[in-house]
């Protein structure tokens, strides 16, 4: 086989290989996206000597923080059991609640008025201390049922599915 002929089959070749990708997804504002509920990316077993919430009788209750920076700036944040054979989460404590504003140069919460997070991206929030994951589409929902009647300072049972 003749070598230029060779070469500009491979040469097409990868310039229509370039043409038919994907352009690279244009970067999401901060402001927008830090907004939803973020997990943290680490679980523990659930502290079922000090709660009697309903996960505690599965063998497969966890623990773990919420956070949310939710429209009209409101932000949430606690520590929920859950178990994924019960499809159900609760509360350990009372959750906190505060107001947040979103900039390029980050979130602040006020109290206590510090930037919280300084870089989002569709699955990571990363803090100065940690990382927080974005909550699955299930996990959001269950989260905005328990905040949206006023009952985040304390929910058990809350379904997650």
């Amino acid at each position: 086989m003749n070598r230029s002929r060779v070469s500009i089959g491979v040469l097409v070749l990868a310039f229509v290989a370039c043409k038919t990708s994907e352009p690279p997804a244009p970067p999401i504002a901060f402001e927008t996206c830090v907004t939803g509920w973020w997990l943290g990316d680490v679980t523990s077993p659930c502290p079922c000597e000090f709660v009697d919430n309903p996960e505690c009788s599965q063998r497969d209750c966890r623990e773990n923080f919420f956070e949310g920076y939710l429209d009209g700036g409101r932000y949430y944040t606690g520590i929920y059991t859950y178990s994924e054979t019960s499809k159900t989460m609760s509360l350990v404590a009372e959750s906190w609640s505060a107001t947040y504003t979103a900039t390029s140069a980050g979130v602040t919460v006020t109290p206590p008025g510090k930037i919280a997070a300084k870089k989002c991206d569709a699955q990571f929030l990363t803090k100065s201390y940690s990382s927080v994951v974005r909550a699955s589409p299930t996990f959001a929902r269950a989260l905005d049922r328990a905040t949206k009647n006023g009952t985040e300072k304390m929910f058990r049972g809350e379904r997650a599915e």
